[in-house]
């Protein structure tokens, strides 16, 4: 019996007990609504007990009309309560199904950085792999994987990877893709799309990795892709387990593979680039070894330039001395007044002494400096050189000495004879250029710079032309027509020893300036 069935008989139930009692308590009691004098005593109890039963069905009536509706709305909500159960279990079952995909998507999302974190830490190709591999088949729950990368020049999927495989076997399972058209793997390459082997057909002419493979379905590959270009073939199995593959964990593969193919092409990048730079260096080294050997017949050519010059310059200055010697030889064998004797003797004396010089230059040249360093007063120094200066008839060549001291200078430290021989050899060099010249001046300076006490000797001769100037240092080198080319040389050695500078400012035409700079600290 339904709820409706069941107030239905309590209703008439109440009603009618409810009207018994009335009719009892009047009965008993006597008492009378209504006192009508043609009826008797029990008439009028009578009716009064029937209109207070009117009077009580109504108010029963109505009450229980009220406690219906009442009862209507509370059945309404208990089935509204049902329905918000139900959909709240539901929700529970919905929220419950999300969160275990959720938690698988959180290990799929920590595997794939923990792949991606391997991967980066090393870009050697075959590691990529193997760990990849590894890593795969552990989380995805496969027996073996083995990885195939596409040769474009040999139209051929390459066997380079496997986990769970024999290494002598994957040397032997490469796949001619013009050949094998119909193979599972070829059809991943060519297709682009992952692909479920469903029979033995799919696979028997590969190769014999999979000749234990009996059972559809449990052996998979998916195309390894980087650009939108194929670079290989995963193929995956369940070859122990004998685990279904399904379309779910073809996408879930999927997803690792796209990994994977970065990977392989970040990887291949880093070996082509490797290459190349191993190449390059080998390219490099040639090109060096090639430029040395060219440098060093470059620096035998030169030196045996050098040599030809400097023998030449040898032979002739000796060869003037010695014809020089011999004739005064001669002369002295014939009898003479012993004044003209005295002469040549005195002769003799003076071209050996040119000769010992121009042999006492070429050893200075070759051997190392012997510095012997002292304070020195620059501005007495420079003064004395002066003095050594006009005992070579500087004024009667019409030159014009120009003297800048800066009286502030502080005490040199250098070796006196050596910077001595410096300075008059570069004075004598601009003695020789300003005969040419028009105005002959040479100035002289001194003065302090940074840590180096400077003396700069300026000319207005005839300036040293572009092309040459880079090698009026070189040893042998000389414009002058009986030079030995020693003298620049000897000069710019002697400034080193010092660890000094001897540079050159010139200007073709108007004059050339030297720097002699010598360092205030001790050496």
């Amino acid at each position: 019996m339904n709820y409706k069935t069941k107030f239905k008989y309590l209703k008439w139930s109440l009603i009618l007990f409810v009207l018994l009692l009335t009719v009892f308590l009047f009965f008993i009691t006597k008492y009378k609504i209504f006192n009508v004098q043609f009826l008797t005593e029990t008439g009028n109890v009578l009716i009064s007990s029937l209109l207070f039963l009117c009077i009580i069905f109504v108010l029963i009536m109505l009450l229980f009309e009220q406690l219906n509706k009442w009862i209507q709305e509370l059945e309404l909500n208990i089935e509204k309560l049902e329905e918000l159960k139900y959909e709240n279990n539901s929700l529970k079952q919905q929220i419950e199904l999300q969160r275990k995909l959720y938690e698988e998507k959180d290990v799929e999302h920590r595997i794939m950085l923990k792949m991606i974190t391997l991967i980066l830490q090393s870009v050697e190709l075959k590691k990529v792999l193997n760990v990849s591999l590894e890593i795969l088949c552990n989380f995805l729950g496969y027996d073996r994987a083995i990885v195939y990368l596409y040769d474009r020049s040999k139209n051929m999927l390459e066997c380079v990877s496997g986990y769970n495989v024999e290494p002598n076997s994957l040397t032997k399972s490469s796949i001619d893709i013009d050949k094998l058209q119909d193979n599972f793997v070829v059809k991943t390459a060519i297709q682009r799309k992952p692909y479920i082997a469903g029979g033995v057909q799919d696979f028997i002419s590969v190769f014999g990795i999979f000749d234990k493979v009996s059972h559809p379905d449990i052996i998979a590959s998916v195309p390894l892709e980087s650009k939108e270009k194929v670079v290989g073939v995963l193929v995956v199995d369940n070859v122990k387990t004998k685990r279904r593959i399904t379309q779910k964990d073809l996408r879930k593969l999927t997803e690792f593979t796209d990994v994977i193919g970065l990977a392989i092409e970040n990887a291949r990048l880093y070996e082509t680039e490797k290459n190349f730079s191993e190449q390059l260096n080998l390219k490099l080294n040639e090109a060096i070894n090639k430029l040395k050997e060219a440098q060093q017949q470059t620096i035998r050519a030169e030196t045996l330039a050098a040599l030809g010059r400097m023998s030449t310059v040898i032979s002739h200055e000796i060869r003037n001395m010695l014809v020089a010697i011999k004739n005064s030889a001669e002369y002295l064998l014939e009898p003479k007044k012993s004044e003209e004797k005295t002469k040549y003797v005195e002769f003799i004396l003076k071209e050996v002494e040119r000769l010992n010089n121009i042999v006492d230059d070429i050893l200075a040249v070759g051997q190392k400096l012997h510095i012997i360093p002292f304070p020195v007063d620059v501005n007495k120094f420079i003064n004395d050189v002066i003095e050594t200066i006009k005992l070579m008839e500087i004024e009667k060549e019409g030159v014009q000495l120009v003297v800048e001291l800066d009286e502030n200078l502080p005490i040199g430290f250098f070796d006196y004879n050596r910077i001595k021989q410096v300075v008059i050899n570069i004075i004598q060099n601009a003695i020789y250029f300003l005969r040419t010249s028009v105005k002959k001046e040479i100035k002289i300076k001194t003065y302090l710079e940074d840590e180096y006490i400077v003396i700069s000797i300026s000319d207005t001769g005839c300036g040293i032309p572009d092309d040459i100037k880079d090698k009026i240092f070189d040893p042998f080198f000389s414009t002058k027509p009986n030079g030995t080319g020693l003298g620049l040389t000897i000069c710019r050695n002697i400034v080193l020893a010092h660890n000094g500078i001897l540079s050159v400012d010139s200007e073709y035409g108007k004059g050339t300036t030297f720097y002699i700079k010598i360092p205030l600290k001790r050496f």
